[in-house]
């Protein structure tokens, strides 16, 4: 059953494309929306972010070429068919950022403009329902 608008979700380092920024630290969320995509079991899954990511990315007109990038929703989604998010165990999943100012994706087409970013293990937050 997928999960339902309002879950609470926890997305952490798996030691796979982590950004170092956050090491150390988990992103937790809520989910507001989910994607189906017939070519898959699970749905995608739209997260606002609690707090907003923010990334040093290339490409910024500075002597380092760096710039700050900050990020308000993921978009998460299982990496293996099976593994579901609503089982309470953590898995691990594929991760799309959102840009703030951005209109998160509704649909798959619009879901294809996006670009993994991570693959990151994602569980149901503790003391969620």
């Amino acid at each position: 059953m997928p999960l339902v608008p309002g879950t609470r979700i926890k997305i952490q380092n798996d030691g796979e494309g982590w950004f170092p920024e956050y090491r150390d630290r988990a992103l937790t969320g809520t989910v507001r929306d989910s994607i189906k995509a017939p070519n898959r079991s699970a749905p995608w899954y739209v997260i606002q972010l609690d707090d907003t990511l923010e990334l040093q990315e290339s490409g910024g007109p500075t002597p380092s070429g760096l710039h700050l990038v900050h990020y308000t929703h993921a978009v998460i989604a299982n990496r293996l068919d099976g593994d579901a998010l609503e089982a309470r165990d953590p898995i691990s999943c594929y991760l799309c950022l959102v840009q703030q100012g951005e209109t998160p994706p509704r649909t798959e087409e619009e879901l294809a403009q996006f670009t993994v970013r991570a693959w990151p293990k994602c569980s149901l937050l503790e003391g969620a329902a």
